[in-house]
């Protein structure tokens, strides 16, 4: 479509031009809202940003940039967007050939796929400008649309790349690219890993390769995301890369802060960009990420877009409500919690979407109607602390009261799982082998909010040492230890420490646990299967999930506090063989999803635990193996648990 000018009520003017793509909505979304990798394909500028703390909550931001051979400064208001219908932003100038812009992407669903609609919204200082803009605004629609229908190429497969690339070559030393492959590949290190990696550094650009994110590499080349940030480990002490911690806001969950070591961290951080200070939590804004080192290329850290809707897929819509100017618009919910928030006020609204159907009406023909949200908003913030809807299509209609304009985000309360965070990390053996002493300063005890501790002991073991004798005995366990670590490493744990026959390992989540629970009982099966010497290796395993704190221990990253406590003791009532944990976690159902997939019997146990009041519920899971059977005359439990 041709582009065309249309004269708005209050003085601006609209270009517009729109392309007709065969992908859906949802396809094209991670990709045309991912503005800061669009403004460099489009061949715009790095930007240099700035903040000011604003009076109403949050923060202005100031950005400056060359364009046209004119220095030009902007105030750049939050972006907003509709996932996945619509962004746009607006930028009010104080130099260059403007005065006020609005730049804004529309997708439309039509029969054949998506109508995508880029305008330029303008206005210029006098008609003699208007003319040059005009033309400056046109290469921007022909670039936009340009990528559009690559990103539509892109997602049918027809071509390798979502973009048109727009930047120089990068220089790299291949002869040191070449010989560091060559050592790793020495080490036994997979070659696909490192031929991927490789044309990663020769292909991509800076801005894709200064913070590498383990997990979503492994994503992207289709690996064990455990199997990636393991090479990328063995990657720094090649010298191919370089390891930096970054310190993540939990409200725009952007990189606040970067170090060399962990013995920079601090309790608290602080956001320049939302204008809040926070907690530093171990497990969630502390993040592993990793550059080329600069023997290989050099990089630059380069900024075009700092509000790139794509780097926060936690926040499904940003709108701007101005004083009684209600705001409709519509998002598709999956079940769960999602909260919404306010960048102006602390206090939060939860919405609770559920899987069961029953709170949306029903009209006459039996079709569920589309529930409207309607939320309302004064000076202090929400007027309602909880809402609840059905998953699916929702309608929200947001009101403001408010003195000044409100920035709302509808965002998913889940904390997304795609970080090599501070407690993963450090749990590693490669992380130790790389960096043995760094660790935190000793007078920093880091907050982790929740972190699932898993407890496993040996039984038997002081009476297998009085009968095969210490040297065989040691050699049992040292083969224990190597089986937990492989499978709980395999299950996305990391084991924090050995003390004497005895492990404790961290998870992300309670049923990453259970299930690695399930598997070690399996690996011991197998074991006592093929190497009958093996049997008298039973062992006991609880986990328990909850908050604690990450410390210095003895130069290495170890964790304290009552969760820590309660899931030793929790180990301590398993007979060996089986699985125990809190009754009430039974009820998760992501921990239902883990159980469905064994074959077990269960008990339930009342213990009185050391540091609870009264008596705890826990529940006590029995694996059960198909065809397999126990070798005679070992120390398993009387009753028998294997099939």
């Amino acid at each position: 479509m041709a582009n065309t000018t249309i004269k708005l009520n209050d003085g601006l003017l609209r270009r517009s031009r729109s392309v007709e793509l065969s992908s859906s909505r949802a396809q094209l979304w991670p990709l045309l809202s991912a503005t800061d990798s669009l403004n460099r394909e489009w061949g715009l500028p790095a930007v240099d940003y700035s903040t000011t703390p604003s009076a109403h909550g949050g923060a202005d931001v100031h950005a400056k940039a060359k364009m046209l051979g004119m220095n030009m400064k902007w105030e750049e208001h939050p972006y907003e967007w509709i996932e996945p219908t619509l962004w746009r932003v607006e930028r009010i100038f104080t130099s260059g050939p403007l005065k006020r812009g609005i730049f804004e992407l529309q997708l439309d669903e039509i029969i054949s796929g998506t109508k995508a609609t880029f305008a330029c919204e303008y206005m210029p200082p006098s008609i003699a400008v208007h003319v040059l803009l005009k033309f400056v605004i046109d290469r921007w629609l022909d670039a936009a649309v340009a990528s559009a229908r690559a990103a539509d190429e892109y997602l049918h497969k027809r071509t390798p790349s979502p973009y048109i690339r727009r930047y120089k070559k990068a220089e790299i030393d291949r002869q040191a690219l070449d010989s560091i492959c060559s050592r790793m590949r020495d080490w036994g290190v997979e070659r696909e890993l490192l031929d991927r990696i490789s044309e990663d550094i020769q292909n991509l650009p800076d801005e894709d390769l200064v913070r590498i994110r383990p997990f979503e590499a492994a994503d992207r080349w289709k690996a064990g995301r455990l199997d990636v940030l393991v090479f990328f480990m063995r990657g720094v002490r090649a010298g191919l890369l370089d390891l930096h911690w970054q310190v993540i806001c939990p409200h725009c969950r952007g990189s606040k802060a970067s170090m060399s070591s962990l013995q920079e961290l601090r309790k608290t951080a602080h956001c320049e960009f939302c204008n809040i200070t926070f907690e530093t939590e171990f497990d969630r804004s502390v993040e592993a990420r990793f550059t080329v080192n600069a023997s290989i290329r050099r990089t630059e850290d380069r900024i075009y877009c700092v509000g790139d809707p794509s780097r926060t897929p936690h926040i499904r819509a940003q709108v701007r409500i101005k004083p009684n100017k209600p705001r409709r618009f519509g998002l598709e919910l999956q079940p769960g919690l999602y909260r919404l928030r306010a960048t102006q006020f602390k206090p939060i609204l939860a919405l609770n979407c559920s899987a069961d159907g029953t709170l949306a009406p029903q009209r006459a023909t039996g079709q569920k109607e589309i529930p409207i949200l309607r939320v309302a908003l004064n000076d202090t913030g929400f007027e309602s602390d909880e809402l609840k809807a059905d998953a699916g299509r929702c309608e929200f209609e947001i009101h403001s009261s408010a003195t000044g304009s409100v920035d709302v985000k509808v965002e998913d309360a889940s904390w997304i799982d795609n970080a090599a965070t501070g407690v993963l990390v450090t749990s590693l053996p490669e992380f130790h082998d790389l960096a043995a002493k760094d660790t935190l300063v000793p007078e920093e005890e880091l907050a982790v909010r929740s972190l699932t501790l898993l407890f496993s002991d040996l039984r038997g073991s002081t009476a297998l040492y009085r009968q095969i004798g210490d040297a065989a005995a040691y050699a049992l366990v040292r083969e224990h230890f190597k089986v937990m670590q492989n499978v709980i490493r395999t299950n996305r744990g990391g084991i924090v420490k050995t003390i004497g026959d005895a492990v404790m390992a961290v998870f992300f989540s309670a049923p990453e646990a259970l299930e690695c629970c399930f598997e070690i009982q399996k690996a011991f099966v197998n074991l006592w299967h093929h190497r009958p010497q093996m049997a008298t290796m039973v062992v006991k395993l609880g986990f328990h999930r909850g908050p604690c704190i990450a410390v210095n221990f003895n130069n290495r990253i170890d964790y304290f506090g009552t969760t820590v406590n309660i899931a030793a003791r929790i180990q301590n009532e398993s007979r060996g063989g089986d699985i125990v944990f809190f009754e009430e976690l039974s009820g998760d159902p992501a921990i239902q999803r883990v159980l469905a997939k064994y074959t077990f019997q269960t008990e339930s146990v009342t213990a009185t635990l050391k540091g609870i009041a009264g008596e705890t519920h826990l529940l006590r899971i029995i694996p059960e193996w198909e065809g397999m059977t126990l070798p005679q005359g070992t120390l398993m439990m009387a009753k028998p648990h294997i099939k």
